[in-house]
């Protein structure tokens, strides 16, 4: 019975952490890809200085969540820099059709 236990317990733990392994890789895909969006963002804000929603994002950026990135994406997805296979992809959003 103790053997049963102990490995079912053992079993129990294994699996944990496999499946604990799998969420930061995750996590840190997620992460790039929030780093690129704010890179893309910053270039596009540091060319077009007064554009909608750039000053917000200058002052505000360190509390901007995913909402906020797409939010811009959104607003911006119509100008040039915005409306190309390469940043829908990078928002989550399938390419634009032609």
């Amino acid at each position: 019975m103790t053997r049963i236990i102990s490995a079912t317990a053992v079993a129990a733990f294994l699996g944990f952490g496999v499946l604990s392994s799998t969420t930061p890789s995750a996590g840190a895909a997620s992460l790039v890809n929030f780093q690129k969006q704010d890179q893309y963002i910053s270039r596009f804000c540091d060319k077009y200085r007064g554009a909608d929603q750039c000053n917000e994002w200058r002052a505000n950026r360190a509390t901007w969540t995913s909402d906020h990135y797409l939010n811009f994406y959104r607003r911006h997805q119509d100008d040039k820099e915005f409306a190309t296979p390469a940043a829908a992809a990078m928002f989550g959003f399938p390419p634009a059709q032609q």
